[in-house]
């Protein structure tokens, strides 16, 4: 389904806009592209929130990470300020700030957590990528998910006990905290 066939359809709460993970630290990428898009999400669905959603950054040891001189931490903090400058922007077109879904940060906040930190490939079962720069299955897409959950909601995921088939508690609660934290600002 393309995006005007998708906006037609209508009755959206709220609509994200992202740049391309690998272009994602290069701020001079989004434009004109996003704000284009903006306008037109707001053409076509006038009433929906429209938020920025911060991606995150490979996992050390992934080859396209050479785009950040070989570091997340490099492209992170790269990809943090062209969001921000997005949100920025378009809120000003907006008349009203636009929020930033801090997934970035949340992923960025749990690698630090040495039983979340992998390099590429080295087999940690509690990875939050599964190939280098897409969230694993299990505790990358619950971090994003939680992170999703608290900005959207506005309701913390602290209390929520949701987990994911074979995930372990005690991570499920480093991972609660990090989304936490995350969509606190």
């Amino acid at each position: 389904m393309s995006l005007p066939e998708t906006l037609e359809n209508g009755g959206f709460d709220a609509v994200t806009l992202q740049q391309g993970s690998i272009l994602s630290g290069k701020a001079d990428t989004y434009y004109p592209y996003i704000e284009n898009l903006f306008h037109y999400v707001r053409a076509m669905s006038p009433g929906a929130e429209i938020l920025v959603h911060q991606t995150w950054a490979y996992e050390d040891g992934y080859e396209r990470l050479s785009e950040y001189s070989n570091s997340s931490e490099t492209m992170f903090v790269r990809l943090e300020a062209a969001y921000a400058l997005a949100a920025e922007r378009l809120g000003a077109l907006n008349g009203a700030p636009v929020r930033v879904i801090p997934c970035g940060a949340a992923m960025r906040a749990a690698r630090r957590n040495p039983v979340f930190t992998s390099v590429c490939g080295d087999g940690n079962p509690y990875s939050l990528y599964r190939d280098g720069f897409h969230a694993g299955l299990v505790y990358g897409r619950y971090l994003l998910g939680a992170v999703w959950y608290e900005t959207l909601t506005g309701k913390s995921i602290l209390p929520n006990g949701f987990a994911p088939a074979g995930a372990e508690a005690d991570k499920i609660a480093l991972l609660k905290e990090c989304a936490h934290k995350a969509a606190r600002g």
